[in-house]
């Protein structure tokens, strides 16, 4: 088949359209107007991932006091972060959406959401603005491959189209939400880049429980509200839901782990006060029967309290314990398809952080989710993605200075 060129190439092309990809475009037209920059997307929207965030409201970022407490979340990957943070921040993030006309608000947690909880919305504003600057999309076009062409990269789509770039950013994006493993791997390691093995991070847990329990909660997920979750990495509130195969939420996506992990159903309770509670009953009730008379736990938790450890609990003591350590063993995380985000990808050790180009390969850039660091929910994926996009413009652009 005859090659396809793709009409007036651009200086700097990007493939992908996600949060990284679009930040990304953003900087760099907003910097320098007259530059041409080409976006690509293998399906024939732009977003998706962005899309399936939004799906239940958009948590954009986290409300900090300081970058040096935004990046304490990150752990063992802030100092991979930290440059992109750096460079652009939060407040910049949060100035670029209302420029969008729509308005940042912190919810619960100190999580930051655009006010209508509208990721297509958000979404379509985000990228009519970059029409309106002169950004190109090209939709329905899969990457295939990338190679060296003298000082230049060559990008061979399907269909064998084809763009020579000078300069080239990739935002391809991990494994997560993804029904088969993403094929721009090998590719990237015919380049003689370290690529680790994508796995599940921000997932859910499988659980070692009751076949009737299971079953029951296939039929009904029960929500738990303001918890207290724990085990040896510490403990963390919020909210979870415990489903037809485990527990999911952000209290297990931050500290989960395969193994005993404990929760205290009432943390805003002690011991002692649920305990005095209870003496004030009249009369003198069996531990569940107290419980449900109390009308302190919702009825469906009591439903599983029960079913799991109705053995143990013999005594009002024994009751208050199951309650304010409720003890789970967690199996293995959910897979991939099912994962918010992933691990694995072109190894840290490739990249410089300083500019998210690669040490091997110059004007080849990597951004987003297709690196393997780690990031927990609440805001914090999405607004490291964007500053690595803007990291990677900003390198760009001070190229062009030089």
């Amino acid at each position: 088949m005859e090659s396809k060129k793709i009409k007036t190439l651009g200086p700097v092309a990007i493939i992908g359209t996600g949060p990284s990809a679009l930040m990304a475009a953003t900087y760099l037209i907003q910097k320098n107007p007259k530059l041409k920059i080409h976006l690509f997307e293998k399906r024939k929207s732009p977003g998706r991932k962005l899309l399936i965030a939004g799906s239940s409201g958009l948590n954009i970022s986290w409300s900090a006091n300081s970058i040096e407490e935004f990046l304490k979340f990150y752990k063992n990957d802030s100092a991979f972060v930290a440059p992109a943070l750096e460079k652009f921040q939060p407040a910049e993030w949060l100035s670029f959406i209302e420029t969008l006309g729509h308005k940042p608000f912190i919810g619960t947690s100190k999580r930051i959401f655009v006010a209508d909880f509208k990721g297509a919305s958000f979404l379509k504003s985000w990228t009519d603005f970059l029409k309106e600057k002169g950004v190109e999309f090209f939709l329905d076009h899969e990457f295939e491959k990338i190679s060296k062409k003298n000082s230049e990269w060559e990008i061979t789509f399907k269909e064998n189209k084809k763009q020579v770039v000078p300069i080239l950013i990739l935002a391809l994006g991990g494994g997560s939400w993804e029904e088969t493993l993403p094929s721009w791997p090998k590719f990237l390691e015919e380049l003689d880049i370290e690529i680790k093995p994508f796995e599940s991070a921000n997932a859910g847990f499988d659980i070692d429980w009751k076949k009737e329990t299971l079953e029951k909660l296939s039929k009904n997920r029960v929500p738990a509200k303001n918890i207290l979750f724990s085990n040896k990495s510490g403990s963390h509130h919020g909210d979870i839901l415990f489903t037809e195969y485990g527990l999911e939420g952000t209290p297990i996506y931050h500290i989960g782990s395969e193994g005993k992990n404990q929760i205290d159903l009432l943390p805003q309770f002690s011991r002692e006060q649920i305990e005095e509670k209870i003496k004030k009953l009249k009369e003198n009730f069996a531990p569940f029967r107290a419980l449900k008379k109390l009308g302190i736990l919702n009825p469906d938790l009591q439903d599983i309290l029960y079913h799991e450890k109705k053995s143990e609990i013999k005594t009002i003591e024994d009751l208050i314990h199951a309650i304010k350590n409720f003890e789970i063993n967690l199996k293995q995380k959910r897979p991939l398809k099912e994962s918010i985000s992933s691990l694995g990808g072109v190894s840290k050790t490739e990249i410089n952080p300083q500019t998210m180009e690669l040490l091997k390969h110059k004007n080849l850039y990597c951004i987003g989710e297709m690196l393997d660091w780690h990031a927990p929910t609440g805001g914090f994926l999405i607004q490291a993605c964007v500053s690595q996009g803007a990291l990677a413009a900003i390198s760009i652009l001070n190229k062009q200075k030089s």
